[in-house]
């Protein structure tokens, strides 16, 4: 948990995709504690450790807190790496199950969920240093590729490969230039 809080905050410092290099130092920590978006990841760590120790009622405070503090519903048992950089803060939704990887980014209004409420299946698998843009929708047992784009407001329910872009609705994927010449 506490390697994951540490990559956490040097994405949050360094900005998108670690733009720049950042060295951890008390101040900058301390500032990081005051945004919003570090916060709302950071508390996912907290009430994720709780769940997984069995701590159930800590888990349903700490996470009923977080929902109505920072606007972000991220479930308990969602799994996400650390280096997760949270752009905006307001509107997100990604559910149980659904998994994120390490140096992601996701802005406001993005949703990771199953179909329609009910549906049997998986969840979305996100990979490596991908952007979700914002209001992007991901549903169902998708697989999102290393170093995707997700455009914004796009409804993704087929997968990505790896380092493309998809936008629409439902989402088209745009496959690098120098990829299809290969």
């Amino acid at each position: 948990m506490l390697e994951a809080i540490k990559h956490d905050l040097i994405h949050s410092l360094s900005g998108s995709h670690f733009q720049h290099k950042v060295s951890l130092n008390f101040f900058r920590v301390l500032k990081s504690f005051f945004v919003k978006e570090f916060k709302a990841i950071f508390m996912y760590r907290v009430y994720s450790y709780t769940d997984r120790k069995g701590l159930s009622l800590i888990t349903f405070l700490l996470y009923e807190y977080s929902k109505r503090r920072y606007g972000v519903d991220i479930s308990p048992r969602a799994k996400i790496q650390g280096g997760v950089r949270i752009a905006h803060c307001s509107d997100i939704v990604i559910g149980p199950n659904a998994s994120i990887g390490y140096g992601t980014v996701i802005f406001n209004g993005v949703t990771m969920g199953k179909k329609y409420p009910g549906a049997k299946g998986g969840m979305p698998q996100v990979g490596m240093n991908v952007t979700l843009g914002t209001g992007a929708k991901l549903l169902g047992s998708i697989t999102i590729g290393n170093s995707a784009k997700i455009g914004a407001n796009s409804v993704v329910i087929h997968d990505v490969p790896e380092s493309s872009t998809a936008m629409g609705i439902p989402a088209k994927v745009k496959i690098k230039k120098d990829e299809q010449s290969q």
